[in-house]
This record gives C-alpha cells, sequence and structure tokens, in this order.
C-alpha cells in the first residue's frame, strides 16, 4: 500500500492547527492514521513545529512519500536535507558539521529581479506617488507661508476718515453776526459832539464884547504919536 506523511487538520474554526501524520493514501483526510509524527501550529508567530526526527527518518527509509505542504515543512525545519545525507553515508554525529560545509559552499542567493507590475499595481504606485508629491509641495507652501513675513494690516475705511478728521486742522471760528457788529462800533471812531444852541449863543455873545485886536493897535499909534510930538 501506498504511505504519505501528510497533515490531519485539528483546532477550530478560523484558527487551524495540524498533526503531522503517516497514513494510507486512500484514507480520508479525517480517516485512521497509522502513526503521529508531531504538530505544527501556524497560529502563533513564530510558528510551532515539533517533530520526532527518527520517526520521520524511519518513514522517509521505509519508502513513505510525504505531500507538497508536508515536504515543505520538513524542508523548511531541515530534516529533509539531513536525511538525503544520511542515505548518501554521512553519520548521524557529522551531519550538523556537513550541513554547514554545504551551506559555505552553496553560492548566496542573488535578489530576484523586480516582477513585471499589473495595470491595476502600476495605476495605484503612480496615485500613490503623485499624491505623495501632492502633499510634500502642500506641505512646502505652507511652510513657506509660514516663514513669509505677514503684510501690515491695513486700517478700515472708517478708522482710517477718523484719522484724517483727527489730523486736520480744525478752521477758525467766524464770529456771529451781533460780535462782529459790536466789534465794528468800538473800533469805529466816534463823531465830534456838536454844542447845542444854547451853548453856541453863549460863545458868540462872549466874542462880540472882545475889543478887536486893531482898535488897540490904533490907539497905541496914537499915543506914541503924542509922545513924539510932546518930545519935539
Amino acid at each position: 500500500m501506498a504511505v504519505k506523511i501528510r497533515f490531519k487538520m485539528m483546532g477550530s474554526k478560523k484558527r487551524p492547527s495540524y498533526r503531522v501524520v503517516v497514513a494510507d493514501s486512500r484514507s480520508p483526510r479525517d480517516g485512521r492514521v497509522i502513526e503521529n509524527l508531531g504538530y505544527y501550529n501556524p497560529m502563533v508567530e513564530p510558528p510551532e513545529i515539533k517533530l520526532d526526527d527518527d520517526k520521520v527518518y524511519e518513514w522517509l527509509n521505509k519508502g513513505a512519500e510525504p505531500t507538497v505542504n508536508a515536504r515543505n515543512l520538513l524542508k523548511k525545519i531541515g530534516l529533509l536535507e539531513k536525511w538525503q545525507l544520511l542515505k548518501s553515508g554521512v553519520k548521524l554525529v557529522d551531519l550538523d558539521a556537513e550541513i554547514e560545509k554545504r551551506r559555505e559552499k552553496q553560492p548566496r542567493a542573488q535578489p530576484r529581479a523586480g516582477k513585471k507590475m499589473s495595470k491595476k499595481a502600476k495605476i495605484k504606485a503612480e496615485a500613490a506617488a503623485k499624491a505623495g508629491a501632492e502633499a510634500g509641495a502642500a506641505e512646502e507652501k505652507k511652510t513657506l507661508e509660514t516663514e513669509k513675513p505677514k503684510p501690515e494690516a491695513k486700517p478700515d475705511a472708517a478708522e482710517e476718515k477718523k484719522t484724517l478728521e483727527t489730523e486736520k486742522p480744525k478752521p477758525e471760528a467766524k464770529p456771529d453776526a451781533a460780535e462782529e457788529k459790536k466789534t465794528l462800533e468800538t473800533e469805529k471812531p466816534k463823531p465830534e459832539a456838536k454844542p447845542n444852541a444854547a451853548e453856541e449863543k453863549k460863545t458868540a455873545e462872549t466874542e462880540e464884547t472882545r475889543p478887536a485886536p486893531e482898535t488897540a493897535t490904533d490907539e497905541t499909534a496914537g499915543t506914541e504919536g503924542a509922545e513924539e510930538k510932546k518930545g519935539e
């Protein structure tokens, strides 16, 4: 009969764990198993793997064929490589040293060339790059705006008008009509007071009673002539 080394699913829904078992290839997934080799729990970090190495080597020597998933697990933990070395004649004690030598001889894996991006992935990458560039430009613009000195705030029309009115020299207050008339009257020279009729008459009488100056002169001349005559 064909014997397989495979996984047997255990655990609950959405939290699976597996047993590594030896079973007949014709038996169903959850059918009868021949022997249990260990278990594998991928739901923890790092994944938990526990296998009985001697039993694995024994069933491999008997011709048990691992399934794809079981082979990948054995290769991952190095059991498949150890079994091949044991099969080639290397002793169990020298297995680790031989594996180290093989590792040193193997060429280092070259980094894989980047896979061709699908059209959708390419558009998505371009959109992400464009968004990043726009975000960078916006941030740079914002930085420049914050560093730029702010212009002085202009006063509004009402405040400007008020300032102009306060700075404008006030016009001299004009005197009203009554005050102006009073000022003109005080500055106007007063006319000489005319004597009344009684004073004028009295003045005329006093002037008439006074002797005329010419009469006095004639008398003086006559007196002088008389004296001259007397002297002769």
